[in-house]
């Protein structure tokens, strides 16, 4: 079941320093690791956006694809650059290299954001802030702390709802 007012924000930006080569196209269960991650959303919502900073290696995939809009903030600036080009107020925000996601999560988060800005999920005891809903109405408060350079993603939780 689609929810038609939901976005869909996959980040695939990442210098991918640690990893060694692009995560978004490196292979599993046969497809490129962004393809695993858009197959699951695509059972929640068909309304996707990718943030890359080298759309023509994405072309294989039928979305809109954006470059940051404030480039080397990480994926601050990336979920910064996804809200800015959303068309609906609440988005999924996931990265490139998350094959293991659910369409359950998925259904769960979007079930329990309750009129929240950001609703997040814990694991282990920790945030995971790149698999979460987040608002529109946090582009301010994410675009000052860009501003300021400070670019931890969970930072700014505690300004919004």
């Amino acid at each position: 079941m689609k929810n038609n007012e939901i976005g869909a924000i996959i980040l695939a930006g990442g210098k991918s320093r640690r990893f060694g080569t692009d995560k978004a196209l490196f292979p599993f269960q046969g497809k490129a690791l962004i393809a695993n991650v858009i197959e699951v959303v695509e059972k929640v919502t068909n309304d996707i956006i990718i943030i890359t900073n080298s759309a023509q290696r994405l072309e294989f995939l039928p979305y809109p694809k954006y470059k940051d809009q404030m480039p080397n903030s990480g994926p601050l600036g990336g979920i910064y650059t996804g809200l800015i080009y959303a068309r609906h107020q609440l988005n999924i925000v996931l990265p490139c290299d998350m094959p293991f996601i659910s369409v359950e999560c998925l259904k769960f988060l979007i079930e329990n954001t309750n009129g929240n800005d950001i609703t997040v999920p814990y694991h282990q005891n920790l945030l995971e802030p790149l698999c979460a809903v987040y608002s529109k109405k946090c582009l301010p408060i994410i675009r000052d702390y860009l501003d300021a350079n400070n670019y931890q993603v969970f930072q700014f939780y505690d300004k919004v709802k």
